[in-house]
């Protein structure tokens, strides 16, 4: 019954993205219906009819392209329906409902009727639904990504930000999207840590990612943190008895200084089985066995290698590196004879770890031998202080469970010299050399380090193969809360807050795209808005119709832009004429809207691009 409920929701996503557009048509419509202008159509989209009716002097019809909508008054862009062009100036225009005739402040109330009409709709249902109640993700944060400001801040999992720069945070969207706003400026965030009773105050400078063109400071959202769990139907953990609520207490075998999310995470990326302590709902603990099942991806051949994950980006509390001379930027290529290859590979190595520790590490063209002596606690408190990431400009892979090269006798910590004739410098050479030979089969040049450091050349023959992913058949809850209004004056106040949240927001991503710290690629369209519809119907009708004062907001903001076609620049022309004392001349008014228009259709081609692209090619 899945496919009923997807419908039900699109329908819904339908129903709400055509609210909205009726609710700003509306305030011109009773705009101009005050100010005795008559209104000969009243249109959701644009466009050929596909039905409608009529009754009194107007047309109310539904158009074919669901973009937006229009009400056309008589008097307004041209002859009236049945006036010939040449009656445009004289008797006509001072006939009693004709826009033309009408005053600068009436014809200024009809223009932005729709505006305020959308800031109504805002204030009034926002009050409404935090009376009902609003669930969000909570505002936690999750590991910090390595190297990141908010690694470097010390932020650890299970952070509850309360506020960022004063402004209460309900929902974990809120947080990296008020910490990028405000870049590059650092963002203030009061946060109450994990085992604290009193908040704190943490400046948090977010750094330039290339990738997403925005400001980001490694923000991650929290899982539930009691780790409840929520079963798939027919997978290998409904088939290991394992049942939605019940609570992962515990990954056997996996390092301390993982949560039970990482170490989930670092066990399915190796294929291996879940041995777990579980917590079923009436609170009785068992062990359950999961071993994940495999699905294979045919049309997506691939060669099964990974980069190396141990460069390191960062370093902090210098007095946990135990006086071991470790740098930015040098690759940790092994922890006690254990190769140092993906994301916990570090903790696994350091957890079985017991006294002496010997580090081979490569800094540029050397290979440099570090050793220390560290108990549980102070390797725990090592492993924190650095921060590894995708090693640049290596060739060192480590191979993927099951996967082509892995078959073919590519081990961890190999570095791949040639496929075929082609030279591999690093993991990108790596990558387009792999996508050049298609599925057919290659010889890698292999580089093998031996037990002794010595490195030896072989050569195997890898055929690529279909992309193998594991799955467990469960999914760690999403940590949420719902926001509630504690009464009628609260609803009200909280929304008149999220209100202006919502629209000085909107006005920070203008200025953000001016000043390039919000990259244009980040700006989205009709579909962007119809897949954020989507997931937030999933939560119910009140996350809905909040995010739809969202909607509503932001078609009030950019409609009072100055852009000619659009409210904004007729009420620019307005106080023009007003200021003058009569309009603007038919051709500057004739040559505004051309360019208008240009710059509608460039704008909307332009987020229609960029939704193409995030929704379909990545």
């Amino acid at each position: 019954m899945d496919w009923i409920s997807d419908i039900s929701r699109i329908l819904l996503v339908a129903f709400g993205i055509g609210l909205v557009i009726f609710v700003h048509e509306l305030g011109h419509f009773l705009a101009a219906r005050r100010c005795g202008v008559r209104v000969e159509t009243f249109s959701l989209g644009f466009g050929p009819k596909l039905f409608g009716w009529k009754r009194g002097d107007t047309t109310y019809q539904l158009a074919a392209v669901p973009l937006g909508g229009y009400v056309q008054m008589k008097g307004e862009g041209g002859p009236t329906e049945g006036e010939p062009a040449a009656a445009q100036t004289g008797a006509n225009a001072t006939e009693s409902d004709d826009l033309r005739a009408k005053s600068v402040g009436a014809r200024f109330l009809i223009f932005s009727g729709g505006v305020l009409m959308n800031l109504v709709f805002a204030m009034v249902v926002f009050p409404i639904v935090f009376a009902i109640g609003v669930p969000f993700p909570e505002p936690l944060l999750g590991p910090a990504e390595p190297g990141s400001a908010a690694w470097k801040a010390g932020l650890p999992a299970g952070t509850r930000v309360l506020a960022v720069d004063d402004e209460p945070m309900r929902g974990f969207a809120d947080i990296p999207t008020a910490v990028a706003l405000r870049a590059p400026e650092a963002a203030t965030l009061t946060v109450l840590l994990p085992g604290e009773s009193a908040p704190r105050e943490v400046q948090l400078r977010p750094e330039w990612n290339e990738q997403m063109k925005l400001y980001t400071a490694g923000l991650t959202p929290m899982p539930d943190p009691q780790a409840r769990i929520v079963v798939s139907k027919a997978g290998a953990a409904e088939a290991a008895g394992l049942v939605s609520g019940e609570r992962i207490v515990a990954v056997d075998g996996a390092p301390a200084t993982l949560s039970v999310f990482e170490a989930l995470s670092d066990r399915l990326a190796r294929g291996e089985e879940l041995r777990l302590q579980v917590a079923g709902v009436d609170g009785t603990q068992r062990s359950v066995v999961v071993p994940p099942t495999s699905t294979t991806i045919a049309d997506k051949p691939i060669a099964g290698v990974s980069p190396a994950w141990n460069q390191v980006l960062g370093l902090r509390d210098v007095d946990g590196l135990q006086g071991l001379d470790l740098r930015v930027g040098d690759r940790l290529r092994q922890v006690n004879g254990q190769w140092i290859l993906q994301h916990y590979d570090l903790d696994r190595a350091l957890s079985q770890a017991s006294g002496a520790v010997e580090l081979v590490i490569e800094r540029e063209d050397s290979v440099l031998r570090l050793s220390s002596t560290l108990d549980s606690t102070s390797a725990a408190r090592f492993v924190k202080c650095i921060a590894l990431g995708q090693a640049s400009g290596s060739n060192r892979v480590w191979a993927r469970a099951g996967g082509a090269a892995a078959q073919a006798g590519v081990l961890n910590g190999d570095r791949i010299v040639k496929i075929g004739e082609a030279r591999v410098a690093d993991f990108e050479a790596l990558r387009q050399a792999t996508q050049n030979a298609g599925n057919e089969a290659r010889t890698w040049t292999l580089a093998r380090t031996d037990a002794q450091g010595v490195e030896r050349e072989l050569q195997v023959t890898v055929a690529i193969a279909s992309w193998t992913t594991w799955d467990a058949g469960f999914a760690l809850e999403e940590a949420r809360h719902t926001v509630r209004a504690t009464g009628p004056l609260d609803a009200v106040a909280i929304g008149l807050q999220s209100s202006w949240k919502f629209l000085t927001e909107t006005a920070r991503v203008l200025k953000g795209l001016v000043l390039g710290n919000v990259g244009s690629s980040n700006v989205g369209g009709i579909i962007t808005i119809g897949v954020v519809s989507h997931s937030f119907a999933e939560y119910g009708l009140a996350k809905f119709f909040f995010f739809l004062c969202i909607l509503s907001l932001n078609l009030a903001f950019l409609n009072v832009l100055p852009i000619p076609v659009l409210d904004g620049g007729h009420l620019f022309f307005l106080l023009v004429e007003k200021v003058k004392g009569s309009p603007v001349s038919d051709r500057v008014m004739g040559w505004s809207q051309t360019v208008g228009v240009a710059l509608v259709v460039s704008l909307m081609v332009w987020v229609t691009f960029n939704d193409v692209v995030r929704w379909f090619f990545t």
